[in-house]
């Protein structure tokens, strides 16, 4: 059985990110952070995320993205030991009071650490899991409204990862970029 092709939202307008993030629950301008390159995220795109509203200063929905974002982690075989829930959640209102944000989105991404996969650091033992929180606008449709159209890369539905938001992205990427040669 063969997955059907994927349909895809085109958007139109680029969506902008602040210049400020979070990386491992410190606040650091977004040109400066620096994730570790031996890890199984850089490596493998072993990392998840969520990306949640934020409406008045607060994320929307908080709990629930959470929970869904652990669970995701689990999935993927990505350590959560070490995050604390009222921390990661400190850290994304940190963010959005120095990006000064009352409306927008922000993303959080966990990136799974050095301890799997063949590439290992010599004398380095199991590097955490990597947090990253960056904000961004809210998403505006354009006045044309969406567009879809059919895209030639397909998304494997049968496979025990289907419907993890990965941070392996490149099936989607790909098909946006052709969506968006096409509008």
């Amino acid at each position: 059985m063969y997955p059907s092709p994927a349909l895809k939202l085109v958007r139109r307008q680029p969506l902008n990110m602040h210049s400020h993030v979070i990386l491992n629950n410190r606040l650091v301008e977004a040109t400066k952070a620096r994730l570790m390159p031996v890890s199984s995220g850089a490596l493998y795109g072993n990392g998840v995320f969520t990306t949640l509203a934020i409406h008045a200063r607060r994320p929307f929905l908080w709990q629930q993205h959470w929970m869904r974002l652990i669970d995701h982690a689990e999935r993927s075989g990505i350590d959560c030991r070490s995050l604390v829930e009222a921390d990661v959640e400190a850290s994304l209102s940190k963010l959005t009071e120095a990006n000064e944000v009352s409306e927008g989105r922000a993303r959080v991404t966990l990136f799974g650490g050095a301890d799997r996969g063949v590439w290992k650091i010599k004398g380095v033992g199991q590097h955490r899991t990597e947090l990253l929180i960056m904000t961004g606008e809210a998403r505006a449709l354009s006045s044309d409204g969406p567009a879809l159209t059919v895209s030639p890369y397909r998304i494997n539905t049968l496979s025990p990862l289907a419907g993890i938001k990965s941070v392996n992205y490149l099936e989607h990427a790909l098909s946006w970029e052709e969506a968006r040669s096409q509008a």
